[in-house]
């Protein structure tokens, strides 16, 4: 056991450390990247404890445990600020924010004053690390900040469902940068947090049973599972870490505006009305796979923030379903149509401007209560050219204006 515990250790790291300078010294480094950096290099430190138990270097394990305390502190409040640079929420500079860290930084400060001046005696004494024998031990207070990192990681999740929510009022293809990854991340940062309350519960004795447990095995497996997840969302959507596109989320990805507040003479929201809808019908602008508002509100010369009036408030959907909707409306047109029979559906579903087959079944099933290959054949038997077999249009139409 302790010889599987001490590889992992080593790859743990390796690892860690491998992905931190990928991160800190990327091309177009932008806050996110640097605080993600700082979180996986905090972490690979602390990951550092065990390596000097295992190598019997007592002195530096000494140091290292009262570090690798003070970093509970730090982790929840890294991961927090990391999700409010990458979804860009954050309503002041990183300075006003800083006030996170400050019980990090206190707790830091206590552990060297009281284990390197008032109780150093000459002797290290590793006792208090590992016996769980008082309310205020050192494994209780562990369990205490983990808590405390369970509560950021829970806010943060919260920010990220709203930024997913946001995203559909400017993006018609939301998947890449949805940031699915960092919700994988926050859920295996939960796992690994209740994983370790649960072995300081069980275990009162941490020198007996620390290196002989199984629940040791499970910490880092989950541990080196999210650092693989992270290299391999780096590696395969580099665009995720890229500031150009974290500028594009900041230009567009703002709070929705509050329509009740933005009030349009009726003559040019019908006006305007008129012209998305003529466009949408002869110039398609949905077959490009990543349009955006910004992009149609450019096509059309209306300002962004009157088109997306008249999309939500008029039309009565998000830009991201509007758009999305011709595009299943684009492709049931030619799954019904005998010159595309033998075309393949995702074929279909990227020259009706969809870019991820994902989102087409989805959104399709969403759209007509069916699979596309259930479409198809239903649409091209003899009995199925009924309406509910086809699906209901799914198109907007000009609304009516209020009377003056």
């Amino acid at each position: 056991m302790t010889e599987t515990v001490y590889v992992l250790n080593i790859i743990a790291i390796s690892q860690g450390f491998f992905l931190g300078m990928v991160l800190a010294f990327k091309k177009n480094d932008t806050l996110a990247n640097r605080i993600l950096s700082t979180f996986i290099l905090a972490v690979t430190f602390s990951m550092m404890t065990n390596y000097f138990h295992l190598a019997r270097q007592w002195t530096a394990l000494y140091y290292m445990l009262y570090v690798n305390l003070s970093f509970y502190l730090l982790y929840g409040p890294l991961m927090y600020l990391y999700t409010l640079a990458i979804t860009r929420s954050m309503k002041k500079s990183l300075a006003g924010y800083l006030w996170h860290l400050a019980p990090f930084a206190i707790f830091f400060l206590y552990m060297i004053v009281r284990h390197r001046i008032i109780e150093w005696s000459g002797e290290m004494d590793f006792r208090p690390f590992y016996l769980n024998d008082r309310l205020l031990s050192y494994p209780n207070l562990v369990i205490v900040f983990l808590i405390v990192l369970l509560g950021y990681v829970s806010r943060s999740q919260i920010i990220i469902r709203r930024y997913k929510k946001r995203l559909k009022n400017y993006f018609s293809d939301v998947e890449k940068i949805s940031l699915v990854w960092l919700s994988m991340l926050l859920f295996g940062t939960s796992i690994f947090s209740l994983l370790l309350i649960a072995f300081l519960v069980i275990f009162r004795d941490l020198t007996v049973n620390y290196f002989n447990s199984q629940f040791v095995l499970v910490i880092y497996i989950s541990y080196l599972a999210t650092l693989y997840m992270l290299a391999f969302f780096t590696i395969r959507y580099p665009e995720i870490f890229n500031s150009k596109n974290i500028g594009a989320l900041k230009e567009n990805g703002e709070k929705a505006p509050k329509y009740e507040k933005l009030r349009l003479d009726d003559d040019l929201r019908l006006s305007y009305c008129e012209q998305l809808l003529h466009m949408m019908k002869t110039r398609k602008p949905y077959l490009h796979d990543s349009l955006t508002l910004k992009d149609l509100a450019e096509m059309l010369k209306i300002p962004r923030h009157h088109l997306s009036i008249i999309i939500n408030s008029d039309l009565k959907q998000n830009f991201f379903m509007f758009i999305n909707g011709y595009r299943i409306e684009e492709a049931k047109k030619m799954l019904t149509h005998p010159e595309y029979r033998d075309m393949n559906i995702l074929n279909i579903a990227f020259n009706s401007g969809f870019n991820s087959k994902t989102t087409f079944n989805t959104i399709f099933k969403q759209i007509t209560g069916m699979t596309p290959s259930q479409f198809r054949s239903r649409s091209l038997s003899p009995d199925g050219q009924t309406e509910s077999a086809m699906g209901k249009a799914f198109l907007p139409s000009i609304p009516a204006t209020e009377k003056k």
